[in-house]
């Protein structure tokens, strides 16, 4: 029988600080701790700390292995989607957010699908979901 896990999250190794133009401080970000672990932050406070499993594809292949998993679909912890941004500033969370989802997907063998980082409290940003957020 084939078993696919419908809810996994995924978490970047690390997170880009807010761009330039935005002041929101409430922008999330990671800090490396180890090779093994780093700790997301929010507003200058510790919201978890996470294994490197939630970034690394080898690390979650091997766990998928273990616990006879064929496919998981993953998506992005809902702090990283960011409903308290304004819809500008969440636009741009959404491209480092992709890009680590594209590099665990790419990895082989192909175990991995997921729902794409997209914020929905902006119906005229999902509509344009297409073009790419300016920083």
């Amino acid at each position: 029988m084939r078993v696919i896990d419908f809810h996994s999250h995924i978490v970047p190794g690390r997170y880009p600080a807010a761009p330039a133009a935005c002041s929101e401080p409430n922008w999330p970000s990671m800090e490396k701790i180890d090779d093994q672990h780093s700790r997301m932050m929010i507003a200058g406070r510790q919201f978890r700390v996470f294994e490197s499993f939630y970034w690394n594809a080898a690390e979650r292949i091997a766990r998928l292995d273990e616990e006879g998993i064929a496919v998981q679909v993953i998506s992005p912890l809902p702090e990283l989607l960011s409903y308290w941004l304004t819809p500008d500033v969440q636009f741009r969370s959404w491209a480092p957010g992709n890009a680590s989802f594209l590099t665990v997907i790419a990895s082989p063998p192909a175990s991995f699908t997921c729902w794409a980082w997209m914020a929905l409290n902006s119906v005229s940003l999902v509509n344009s979901a297409g073009r790419s957020p300016s920083a």
